[in-house]
């Protein structure tokens, strides 16, 4: 059966607005390529690099890291050799001052001293209390 007339007029409409639309999106696309022609393809996004590329012929420079590591380290190490030497003339002192009571139980005819304690801070009161116990009265008695 040939087709009716009204069915082919209906094709051929729908094929004209098919190639009417596919026209018009091109002349869109058309516009579009020439209205953006001086913008950037992927201008709404940000382009990022690694920090560190893993594959590059770059040498990796850290002479300022090593330079500063040896200044701490040389820092650290004087520091430990200034604690060493406060230590070494604390020690100094405290066999001074021991050699100084052994002589003043010498002289003042055997009175020990080893009620002192010297780590402790000097209280005058009880330096002169002790003193007052050890040579009092009964010391220039004799």
């Amino acid at each position: 059966a040939p087709p009716d007339a009204s069915t082919y007029d209906i094709e051929v409409d729908n094929a004209e607005v098919e190639e009417e639309e596919e026209f018009l999106e091109q002349q869109d696309a058309a516009e579009r390529e020439h209205n953006f022609r001086f913008e950037e393809e992927k201008g709404t996004s940000i382009v990022s690099y690694s920090r560190n590329i893993d594959d590059s012929a770059r040498r990796v420079d850290d002479r300022r890291k090593k330079q500063r590591e040896r200044k701490r380290l040389l820092k650290e190490q004087k520091k430990q050799e200034k604690l060493e030497e406060i230590n070494r003339l604390r020690n100094l002192k405290k066999l001074e001052i021991n050699e100084r009571l052994k002589q003043l139980e010498q002289t003042s005819g055997g009175v020990q001293f080893d009620a002192f304690d010297l780590d402790e801070d000097f209280d005058p009161d009880k330096f002169a209390d002790k003193m007052a116990e050890k040579f009092g009265e009964d010391y220039y008695g004799q």
